[in-house]
């Protein structure tokens, strides 16, 4: 949850940056945009996996135990699905191009997507008119590896996994975690394209910030 919150709200740094005036600086360096959504999709991704990584650092602290592979495995999901919602991010900060719609628009899909990943409720309590949506998020499946891995579930059956909510049977088809994984990289590639073309195409003359109360309580 760390990972897919980060990477979504990063982006709203960018729209900060636009709307004070800091970006007009940095897009008259010799460099293109393209640059400077990748550049914002990296950081966002980095900032998200050092985050998950303390978070996890912490569970190990507290008595949560496994071993260095799985550390080491646990680490590369962060940064592959950070690198996804990093990007899914700064598309929505291009669309909306102001922080109140982006702040609305982000919580909007982060509630959603969390519940129906299967994070709090198992996805074979779901619904079934809810699954599809469960098939298209990413998050079911980042949840998904996080767990396999962390379990060591390794050994077992797709029957097995299925029944544990780590797999998802579809019609007979059998999505496993790595399946997933890949499913993730698929939808983080495609967002990483129409990010970095909007981004590049984008008119930011109107971002917009959200009102904030400064000193005294007066209006900013």
């Amino acid at each position: 949850m760390t990972v897919f919150q980060t990477g979504i709200n990063n982006s709203s740094d960018i729209l900060s940056d636009i709307a004070d005036g800091y970006m007009k600086e940095v897009m008259v360096a010799p460099i293109a945009r393209s640059q400077i959504s990748i550049g914002n999709i990296i950081s966002g991704a980095v900032v998200s996996t050092l985050q998950g990584t303390l978070t996890m650092v912490i569970s190990l602290l507290m008595g949560f135990r496994i071993n260095v592979l799985q550390i080491l495995l646990l680490i590369l999901v962060m940064l592959v699905s950070a690198m996804t919602f990093s990007a899914v991010g700064l598309f929505l900060a291009t669309v909306s191009r102001n922080s109140p719609s982006f702040q609305t628009i982000s919580s909007m899909i982060m509630m959603p997507l969390t519940f129906v990943s299967g994070a709090y409720i198992p996805t074979t309590m779901i619904p079934g008119f809810l699954l599809p949506v469960v098939y298209l998020n990413p998050l079911t499946y980042v949840t998904s590896i996080f767990r396999y891995i962390a379990l060591g579930a390794y050994k077992m059956s797709s029957a097995e996994l299925v029944r544990e909510g780590m797999a998802f049977n579809i019609h007979g088809f059998i999505i496993t975690p790595v399946m997933g994984l890949l499913i993730t990289v698929l939808i983080g590639t495609v967002f990483f394209v129409l990010s970095v073309g909007k981004f590049s195409q984008a008119d930011f003359s109107t971002v917009k910030l959200a009102r904030t109360m400064r000193g005294g309580g007066a209006p900013g």
